[in-house]
């Protein structure tokens, strides 16, 4: 698939919305509308047209027997509500400096390869809902800043698409993931029998991403985690001694690099293997996001699959 949302183009464009919606409506065009997962649309009621009604809507037959303009009005047998939750911990402000330069020439460059994790994560979700507010469905977003938590409860009418838009483009990265214990009590009820896409670096422990996940999943309809990470945090292209600076705590460790790098991988790689293992043993499908790629590869993958899985 040719991609044709470049990052470093992409990195330069401040206008969430419109990004959002210019890449929503390249898919838009090329899927098939009926993605809704109800079982069908029946008829429910008649009402008086209205200017803007389409002219397909019409009662033809009910027109020649009263003289009167009335709409048929369907109703879906089992709507959608989709919740997607962004941590927007500090740790989320990652982004690859160094990937894609010659490895002897290592420095930072005038612009990185990327945006940053949390940039690509407003931007994916603009767009998940853009799409989603288009077949139909109710979309709400949850914002996890520090031990604070932004809602916008799941609506599909014209002012949702603004107002989630603008929930996120208002929205900064805070603190660090806090525990989510309290956070869950709350989310559980209102995202009960709801799809739920939660975007993270996965930048905390074992059990605090999978004590605040776990209940979640036992009462949505479905629950998908979509792990972020960038090019150099996997690759480690470092070759010298360097200081790295914590982002949610500012503490600071010099390591010579060519040293760590193999201590560090296998840190990592256990990392991610026992949330992804638990994640799993839960029955939440785990999802990895480079943000370094073409936005809309991931919308691809993603759309994609889940087409095959509603045939």
């Amino acid at each position: 698939m040719e991609s044709f949302i470049d990052p470093k183009v992409l990195a330069r464009i401040k206008d969430l919305p419109f990004i959002a919606k210019t890449l929503a409506q390249g898919f838009l065009q090329g899927i098939h509308p009926s993605q809704m997962r109800g079982t069908g649309m029946e008829f429910n009621q008649y009402r008086s047209y209205e200017p803007g009604d389409e002219l397909a809507k019409i009662d033809w037959k009910l027109f020649a027997r009263s003289d009167r303009y009335f709409v048929r009005e369907a109703e879906r047998e089992s709507e959608t509500s989709i919740y997607i939750i962004i941590d927007c911990s500090k740790s989320m402000q990652m982004r690859s400096l160094f990937s894609g330069q010659q490895s002897n020439k290592l420095h930072s460059p005038k612009e990185p390869l990327c945006w940053n994790k949390f940039n690509y994560a407003q931007h994916l979700a603009a767009t998940l809902a853009y799409i989603a507010l288009n077949q139909g469905d109710n979309v709400g977003l949850i914002q996890l800043c520090g031990k604070n938590m932004q809602i916008l409860p799941a609506a599909n009418n014209k002012h949702q698409w603004f107002a989630f838009t603008e929930q996120l483009s208002q929205s900064t990265t805070q603190s660090h993931f806090q525990n989510a214990t309290e956070f869950t009590d709350k989310l559980a009820p209102l995202t009960s029998q709801s799809t739920v896409i939660f975007l993270s670096d996965f930048y905390q422990t074992e059990d605090e991403i999978v004590d605040f996940l776990t209940p979640l999943a036992a009462t949505a309809s479905e629950l998908e985690a979509w792990q972020l990470y960038c090019t150099d945090e996997i690759a480690f292209p470092y070759d010298k001694t360097l200081t790295f600076v914590d982002l949610e705590t500012n503490e600071t460790v010099l390591i010579d690099s060519k040293l760590a790098k193999s201590q560090y991988k296998k840190v990592l790689e256990d990392h991610n293997t026992t949330i992804e293992q638990q994640l799993n043993d839960a029955n939440i499908q785990v999802n990895k996001i480079n943000i370094d790629e073409p936005l809309d590869n991931t919308l691809h993958y993603y759309l994609q699959r889940r087409l095959r899985g509603m045939s």
